[in-house]
């Protein structure tokens, strides 16, 4: 569903999980997720990033 936004689906679910529990450390989504804690760190720098072709301006 995130597609749309750059995120592939493990990234999403990440994502996902995040957004649940907005405290959570990388190391805590890794033990949620079951997913080794270089999938969650990669995941989170991914949905950092801002997309392509969007300025500041935009909100």
């Amino acid at each position: 569903m995130l597609d749309v936004l750059g995120l592939e689906p493990d990234d999403e679910m990440v994502y996902r999980a995040l957004v649940g529990r907005p405290d959570s450390t990388a190391t805590l989504l890794s033990d949620l997720l079951a997913v080794p804690l270089a999938h969650v760190d990669k995941a989170l720098s991914t949905s950092t990033r801002p997309c392509p072709g969007w300025s500041s301006g935009d909100w």
